[in-house]
């Protein structure tokens, strides 16, 4: 199911209020992977994303205004008199159209094939660039050593000194917000899953 048809069942199904609510919740989840997918790091602020895509040319300045009052409307629609309800579900429903049919995404961050044929041997799940030379990495259950193989046959490939590259887990709590912000997709056994679960641990954090 498409962006705006999930949008218009949650209007037919739900009402105005909830149908509102989605249509605001997927206009920002619409924008959080438009950065994900072009590249661009994320504010920690989420009131700050808007800016970021209006500067990155994805929305025009009337259209980062537009989201910018989405997301402030998002948590207190309940709030709001009807007719601002109604207001805020047609700008997010405009949002969703714009962001649906956007340009193509760039590609992934490139990196080589022995660095991609070293993730996939040692089993990771995916793996995303978060900063020079630091990547962080999605291991399920293995442990320190299995981290400790990998980084050094990284630090091979990538022709980096082992005591320069970081290599973090993914999923941990502690990192989990450096990725959130600027991880950058390299390997994924499911890229689509990756882009999704990057977008929903970027608006748990920040939004």
């Amino acid at each position: 199911m498409g962006a705006a048809e999930r949008v218009l069942r949650a209007f037919r199904e739900g009402g105005e209020l909830w149908g509102a609510y989605v249509a605001a919740r997927t206009a920002i989840e619409l924008a959080v992977r438009a950065a994900i997918e072009r590249g661009i790091a994320r504010p920690r602020r989420c009131a700050e994303l808007p800016g970021a895509l209006v500067e990155a040319g994805i929305l025009e300045t009337g259209e980062g205004l537009a989201l910018a009052e989405i997301i402030r409307a998002s948590k207190r629609l309940h709030r709001l008199e009807r007719r601002e309800i109604a207001r805020i579900a047609e700008g997010a429903m405009k949002i969703v159209d714009r962001l649906a049919a956007g340009s193509p995404p760039r590609a992934a961050a490139r990196v080589g094939e022995g660095v991609v044929h070293a993730l996939r041997a040692a089993g990771v799940r995916a793996a995303y660039l978060v900063g020079p030379n630091a990547l962080a990495v999605k291991l399920g259950s293995r442990g320190l050593e299995d981290v400790l193989k990998l980084a050094a046959e990284l630090s091979a490939e990538l022709g980096v000194p082992p005591e320069r590259l970081l290599v973090l887990d993914a999923e941990s709590p502690g990192n989990l917000e450096r990725v959130a912000l600027y991880g950058r997709l390299v390997y994924a056994e499911d890229p689509s899953a990756e882009v999704s679960w990057l977008v929903d641990s970027y608006i748990e954090l920040f939004c």
